[in-house]
């Protein structure tokens, strides 16, 4: 059976499904299982049904397409535990069939043959094939029906429809040859075979009824804000088995499933004037802000269809505008939205502000005192009821505690940025990438003190912190301003007559270990060096830390563009990372970087990329996997800074907004030009 409730309230939403999940289940040990679109509605549930029950234990909150796969997994035999043809393990063979001398030379691929051109090195092959896959992911989720014409070698034309029924064919997709043809290639097989797991899964589920006992007795699909067709599908056949409860965040009471903005009534009217009787102008901050919520609820809609007995329940709260922000809810609530329609605003009502600012910092000291103000004035405030979104939060670190992390005790409110990876996280990266891509680079003095000076190679090293401005010292007095040395400043300069150690690390350290073998007032020339003078036997173990530190990235220079086979190469960052930086087992960094290792490796057995890859490749995979393995916004018991629309929907007293400057609002995303979607 499936139920879709739906409110605008969250609280509302959750005693639902409070109730829902508290019936009596057959096996009081099996998990009750929520699917959240975010891992801040996912804490936020725990925290609810801790505060509702007593405890939260037994309850797990998984994402929808997570869920899906481990079901196909659980039910039908040999279906892999993670997906092969998830965006990074397409992307590594796409790298692979990209190769210039591999990919056919004809018309077909001409766009992409001019971009190798442009991009000759493997990083741009690897980052072009990036975006394809990209690209690939969206119509594996949007548009199958694409995927299946390509399969069987057929084009996708665009068309409209004329007044008399008439369809008439539209210019073709750019960049659709060379995409069908790669997809064709590479692809098409293994999609379709996925795209009878849902066939497959529900016959099993027919044929043998013990089965259902690996899904959950129940389950409840909580706030939902994005539903691609195939989760919609998965959904719909798994209600015929197990109950399945979709608790829907609905603005609006009213049916706004067909309200769209005025700019794209503006287009439809030029291009399809007969079609505008289908579509309503709708609330202006919905159709701007709320299309995702809007598609959301279109979908559910035909969900639900109407088949089931009380399959779609109602539940919105009485709105009482008694405020401007009420006001301003209700109309939403309603669909009220004349344009000249007007509120009488009470001296007393501050449910709105708007604060013009000359800077982020001053609007920072602003909230500051505001919040202290109404702090003052409710004593049943408390900081966790509050949160602040600004489209930039990465950037924003700094000002945010210059602000609020430097006040006196009696002004002191606490904070947190959360969403965004935390300083030791950083640190590591910084650490262990730094050990490979430092001799690619000049190797400048600043460089590599930056490097020697984060926690986790002070760890390694045995220094500390006040040991890095003795070690300053000492390079400076021996004349180390950058490169490893002759050879490395001609192979980085491109120079190769430029091969002189001057100035190079080689070219110091050398001056440094010639003075501690030779006596403090020795001061004429050495087998052609001169030594370096007050040098003081303390100094002696930092001389020679600084010359380990310097061969071990030396060690590694060569390394960054050895190519050799990917797992000899995961290898050997997995035995870097074990040897260097052992001190930070345990630790959430040490976990996230060890986990990516993991993950890529698992991802070239599923790409099987037969290809010999640099370990600058592996290392700019690592990366891209470390940024998006930041940690997702989550409540808590403080004031919270984070990005715009991270901890949406969530019920907050107090919702501030920085940094809204129109070259930060609304975000301008670079759309990606092989997207036929956008055409």
């Amino acid at each position: 059976m499936l139920t879709i409730y739906q409110s605008h309230n969250l609280p509302t939403l959750f005693e639902g499904l409070n109730a829902f999940l508290g019936q009596k289940q057959d096996n009081p040990f099996q998990p009750l299982t929520i699917l959240v679109p975010s891992l801040a509605i996912g804490r936020w549930l725990h925290y609810q049904w801790a505060q509702k029950n007593g405890v939260s234990a037994n309850l797990a909150t998984e994402f929808p397409a997570n869920f899906m796969w481990h079901c196909f997994s659980q039910v039908v035999p040999q279906t892999p535990k993670s997906p092969v043809l998830s965006p990074e393990a397409m992307q590594w063979r796409l790298f692979s069939a990209l190769d210039p001398q591999q990919l056919p030379q004809d018309d077909t691929f001409l766009i992409l043959h001019r971009y190798l051109e442009r991009n000759p090195h493997a990083l741009g092959r690897w980052q072009l094939a990036g975006r394809i896959a990209e690209v690939f992911g969206y119509y594996r989720s949007y548009r199958r029906d694409w995927l299946d014409c390509w399969r069987e070698g057929q084009m996708i034309q665009k068309q409209n429809r004329l007044d008399n029924g008439q369809l008439i064919e539209k210019p073709p997709y750019r960049h659709q040859e060379w995409q069908a043809a790669l997809w064709q290639q590479l692809f098409a097989e293994e999609h379709h075979q996925q795209g009878h797991l849902l066939m497959q899964f529900y016959q099993q589920l027919q044929q043998d009824a013990q089965l259902i006992k690996l899904l959950p007795e129940r389950l409840a699909v909580f706030t939902t804000v994005r539903l691609p067709p195939n989760e919609l599908d998965f959904f719909r056949v798994l209600s015929e088995f197990i109950e399945v409860c979709f608790y829907h965040f609905n603005p609006s009471s009213q049916y706004w499933a067909d309200s769209v903005d005025e700019k794209w009534l503006a287009k439809m009217q030029l291009k399809q004037p007969q079609r505008m009787a289908l579509y309503d102008k709708g609330h202006p901050l919905l159709t701007a802000w709320g299309k995702q919520h809007r598609d959301t609820f279109r979908l559910l809609s035909q969900l639900s269809g109407g088949e089931q007995e009380n399959d779609w329940l109602d539940d919105f709260p009485e709105l009482e505008p008694t405020h401007l922000l009420s006001c301003l809810q209700h109309s939403i609530h309603e669909l009220e939205h004349e344009e000249q329609a007007t509120w009488t605003l009470q001296p007393q009502d501050k449910s709105i502000q708007v604060h013009s600012c000359h800077s982020l910092t001053r609007q920072l000291e602003v909230l500051h005192d505001t919040l202290l103000h109404l702090f003052a004035q409710d004593d049943s405030l408390k900081p966790q009821d509050i949160v602040v979104m600004l489209p930039d939060i990465a950037s924003a670190g700094g000002a945010i505690e210059a602000v609020f992390g430097t006040v006196s005790t009696d002004r002191y409110i606490p904070w947190q940025l959360t969403g965004v990876a935390s300083v030791a996280e950083n640190s590591l990266w910084r650490a262990f990438e730094g050990l490979y891509r430092l001799s690619q680079e000049r190797f400048t003095l600043s460089a590599f003190i930056d490097w020697l000076s984060l926690a986790p190679v002070l760890s390694y090293y045995g220094l500390l912190a006040e040991d890095i401005e003795r070690c300053v010292i000492l390079l400076e007095k021996a004349g180390v301003y950058r490169n490893l040395d002759g050879k490395h400043r001609a192979q980085i300069s491109g120079d190769n007559s430029d091969t002189d150690d001057v100035h190079s690390f080689l070219f110091g350290l050398e001056r440094l270990l010639l003075a501690t073998a030779l006596p403090s007032d020795y001061q004429q020339l050495y087998v052609g060096i001169q030594p370096v003078a007050d040098i003081e036997a303390s100094d002696f173990a930092l001389i020679g830390t600084l010359c380990q530190a310097v061969s071990d990235i030396a060690e590694r220079r060569h390394a960054w563009q050895q190519k050799q086979a990917a797992y000899l190469g995961l290898q050997q960052l997995q035995q870097d990372l074990s040897r260097f930086f052992s001190s930070q087992v345990g630790t959430r960094a040490w976990d996230n970087l060890n986990k990516a290792i993991e993950d890529l490796s698992d991802t070239f057995n599923v790409a099987a990329t037969p290809e010999p890859i640099a370990l600058s490749l592996l290392l700019a995979d690592l990366a891209q996997r470390i940024a998006a393995s930041a940690p997702g916004a989550v409540p808590g018991g403080v004031v919270h800074f984070s990005r715009l629309g991270a901890l949406r929907l969530l019920p907050y007293r107090v919702i501030a907004i920085l940094g809204l400057e129109d070259t930060a609002f609304p975000r301008r995303e670079q759309n990606n030009e092989f997207d036929l979607l956008s055409q």
